[in-house]
């Protein structure tokens, strides 16, 4: 059973009927890629888990 549990998300800026990620979304993906990565390397990293 895991004592903690970490949530990471990315909050809906608009709902549209149409398929694939808003302009928005997709010139931001990369930001929000290495930014989650980072968020998670850091918490691992308190957790003194081998990263």
């Amino acid at each position: 059973m895991a004592k903690e549990i970490y949530i990471i998300g990315i909050e809906v800026e608009d709902i549209d009927f149409k398929i694939g990620l808003s302009k928005k979304l997709q010139d931001e993906i990369y930001f929000i890629a290495n930014k989650t990565l980072f968020l998670i390397t850091n918490i691992l990293t308190n957790l003194n888990y081998k990263v």
